[in-house]
């Protein structure tokens, strides 16, 4: 309350106040005038032994009503002359609205922020009747809007909604192989069957190896081995690829989840079961279409530095070196000063399984003259020979290795380094171990303390994963005609490393390896991955006494050789003949990759990827073209103002936010041009869509103009960039069908003429000298100008434009 406001008895007819209730002398009781229904008021009335009536301005103006002992109606945006109140807002009542109606009155504004008046019922309805506020009409409208929600619930089908959640459609979906199991055929099964052990024989020794990439002893290799196999029978969309530890995926588990305990790989567990929930949940949210913002060039030059990270870590159990540093440049540097303490032995072994191997590989890339049904049946079996030796290579060259260092074994010789003894039997289905204890050290690891140990981890093994399938099964699926989605890629992923962490494997992911072998097999559905998981668990339970013999030096030259193939370097010379500026980000990710770390290179090189995309929309191409009236109406437009110019903007990309502030800047030396044109048009023929801060920065342009009395009319607009700035309204904002049309608004010619003549100086013979030096001095300015927002054509600077 203001200070010198006195509290006054409100005087009823027989003189008296009606139930004691007092008012302040300030607020007189008024009827609102015109101007005054414009300001924003809020009312609030509530129920209770005294109505409480209290008004406020605000700059929202809201309702609401609420139930209970004290009743509450908040209003704004309505008529405060007629407006009226029901004592009761139950929903319930829908008749008699007006009964036992309340009238309410509008304060003084000089007393709006001085408090709230109390009056009693008595009162509203005998002193305040000029001022009615109709609060059951406030009630209809409330009860009207809820009925209308009511019955908008009432159409949704519910029932039509849960069948189109769980419809065969989507079932199929979700579970590709209720699509390729019911057109099973023989053919298929001989193909899987082939493919199948191939992939399988391949597997094993990969794992063992990969095993050794991650840092962890070799079984764990094989048990990541299976699982994934059989989870992509179910839930993969794609035929060739095979999901299984990877390269990649190894040493991306070396750099995140290396435990502080030898022999230790419960942090690899770990990162392999919340990998697989980050994996299901990409998958059930759409964010696969999120991999297409990652380029080709960041994917080829994470791929080549992969390799070459991989390849440069195998050199060192080649060679027989101890003590090899992980970093790539560091790993480098120790293995060649190294050289003199190489094991000779290690080093012979490596380089015979090469031969072996790149023998058995061009074997297999012989070209027959003859046709392959033309050939006899003994050179049609030679040739099956040939293919099956080919594709086993690696298997072959491992088993021969391995025969050689158990005769040394026999003979007490032991000049190789195996791999040793693996533990046999298939490992249990248990949960991942989210708490270790280390007896020697007397130290216990908690999840925390993994989590602390993994870190980005989490994210970065799932996207790398993702981004190294799609780009292996990306190949192969052009290849064979098939999409793949990458959504169902990511749920398959999910799944196959939450149940991979079960049975104590590290992350798996799709391989270029087995999945090119799988392929080249002549693989005909995913099924092949029932043969290969199958092999995998017959090696895990019988074979894994003969693993001991494996020298390591023949795993390390089969994983050199593996991911030879990754690395494309070739790739550099189509950039360069397509799109020079692809350079920069095969650039940046390859050294940061090398130099760094593999895992940051990526996402470095995906931002400079970004950067390059989004530049073009930042700064779009605008051409500003002076001419004169002669070349934009026709014969039919009889002007009087001849020696005025028209300043013609022509947009050639999409208008967004980032865009904005350099479309001004290349706009407004309009502005400042002598002497001024008389109006500008803005030809948004190439403009698809615009936003919000694009139509704010236009309300600023055409406010700009408009001091200066240049008329601003935009033409060619399509539907969607014309409806939203028709919805929001800027001041001054005109438009037309063609730039003619936006001529004659800006020359006060708006009535139709004849056909509209041709933009461009071979459509007249004869200029006005004033327009064309109007023109040349507007021409030389924006030409002048520091901003290089904006083209001129040689014909515009000498006074004619194209």
């Amino acid at each position: 309350m203001r200070a010198g406001d006195e509290d006054v008895r409100v005087q009823g007819p027989d003189g008296h106040a009606p139930n004691g209730t007092t008012v302040h002398e300030a607020p007189m009781l008024r009827k609102l005038s015109p101007s005054e229904i414009i300001t924003d008021r809020r009312i609030s009335l509530t129920r209770g032994p005294e109505r409480k009536i209290s008004l406020s301005k605000g700059p929202e103006r809201k309702i609401s009503a609420s139930k209970g002992p004290e009743r509450k109606i908040s209003l704004a945006a309505i008529d405060p002359m007629y407006v009226h109140l029901s004592e009761d807002v139950d929903d319930s009542e829908d008749e008699e609205d007006d009964e036992g109606a309340v009238d309410a009155y509008d304060l003084d504004d000089d007393y709006e922020e001085s408090g709230t008046t109390t009056l009693s019922n008595g009162c509203c309805k005998n002193c305040c009747a000029e001022a009615k506020i109709n609060f059951s009409k406030l009630t209809r409208q409330l009860k009207k809007q809820g009925r209308e929600m009511k019955e908008a619930f009432a159409k949704v089908d519910l029932k039509k909604y849960l069948r189109g959640c769980c419809s065969l459609e989507l079932v199929k979906k979700r579970l590709p192989i209720l699509q390729w199991a019911p057109k099973y055929s023989l053919p298929d099964l001989q193909g899987d069957l082939i493919a199948g052990t191939t992939v399988g024989l391949t597997v094993i020794p990969q794992s063992i190896a990969y095993a050794f990439i991650a840092g962890l002893p070799a079984q764990y290799g094989l048990y990541s081995a299976f699982i994934g196999s059989f989870v992509y029978v179910i839930f993969g969309s794609a035929k060739d690829i095979t999901l299984g530890p990877s390269a990649i995926s190894s040493l991306l588990t070396a750099l995140f989840a290396s435990s502080p305990f030898p022999n230790d790989a419960s942090i690899a567990i770990v990162l392999c079961f919340f990998a697989g929930i980050i994996y299901f949940f990409m998958g059930i949210f759409g964010t696969g279409v999120f991999m297409d913002f990652i380029s080709y060039p960041v994917i080829k030059a994470f791929t080549s530095a992969a390799a070459i990270t991989i390849a440069m870590s195998q050199v060192k159990k080649w060679w027989g070196e101890t003590g090899v540093p992980r970093d790539f440049l560091p790993q480098l540097e120790a293995s060649l000063l190294k050289i003199p303490q190489a094991r000779l032995y290690d080093f012979l072994c490596g380089f015979g399984c090469i031969i072996i191997i790149v023998f058995l590989k061009k074997l297999k890339e012989v070209k027959w003259k003859t046709e392959f049904n033309d050939l006899p049946i003994g050179w049609k079996i030679v040739n099956k020979t040939i293919w099956i030796l080919g594709t086993g290579r690696n298997i072959i060259a491992i088993v021969l290795a391995s025969v050689v260092a158990y005769i040394f074994l026999e003979h007490g010789l032991c000049p190789f380094t195996l791999t040793g003894a693996i533990p046999p039997g298939i490992p249990p289905f248990k949960p991942p171990p989210f708490t270790v204890y280390d007896s020697a050290t007397n130290r216990t690891l908690t999840l925390t303390d993994m989590t602390g140990i993994i870190g980005a981890g989490y994210i970065i093994v799932p996207v790398l994963g993702l981004i190294e399938a799609m780009a292996i099964g990306g190949v192969f699926a052009r290849k064979a005609g098939y999409v793949i989605d990458p959504n169902q890629e990511l749920i398959c992923y999910g799944i196959g490393n939450v149940l991979t962490a079960f049975f104590s494997g590290f992350p798996i992911t799709g391989t270029f390896s087995r999945t090119a072998v799988n392929a080249q097999s002549g693989v005909r559905t995913p099924a092949g991955g029932i043969v290969t998981g199958a092999i995998v668990l017959i090696a895990l339970q019988f074979l894994t006494p003969l693993f001991y013999y494996i020298p390591g030096a023949s795993l390390a030259v089969v994983i050199i050789l593996a991911v030879n193939d990754m690395i494309t370097v070739h790739k550099l010379w189509i950039f360069w003949k397509t799109r020079k500026i692809d350079l920069i980000p095969w650039f940046v990710t390859f050294c940061v990759s090398l130099g760094y770390n593999i895992a940051y290179g990526v996402i470095i090189g995906a931002g400079v990827s970004i950067i390059l995309l989004l530049y073009p929309a930042s700064r779009p191409k605008i051409r500003l073209m002076p001419c004169n009236p002669s070349e934009l109406l026709g014969p039919g437009d009889h002007l009087v103002d001849k020696e005025s110019s028209v300043i013609v903007a022509k947009f050639y990309n999409g208008l967004l936010y980032p865009a904005i502030e350099y479309t001004r800047a290349t706009i407004m030396p309009l502005y400042t041009a002598k002497p001024f044109p008389k109006g500008v048009i803005f030809d948004f023929h190439h403009v698809a869509v615009i936003d919000t801060t694009t139509v704010q920065g236009i309300r600023i342009l055409l406010e700009s103009f408009k001091k200066k009395n240049v008329d601003v009319v935009f033409c060619h607009l399509r539907k969607s960039v014309d409806e939203l700035l028709t919805k929001s309204k800027p001041k001054f904002f005109k438009k037309a069908d063609t730039v003619q049309d936006a001529a004659r608004i800006i020359f006060g010619l708006h009535e139709a003429a004849s056909s509209p003549a041709p933009l461009g100086p071979g459509s007249r013979k004869r200029r006005d000298n004033n327009n064309t030096r109007n023109q040349m001095e507007i021409a030389r300015q924006l030409s002048g100008s520091v901003n290089p927002g904006f083209e001129l054509t040689d014909e515009t600077r000498n006074g004619s434009n194209k």
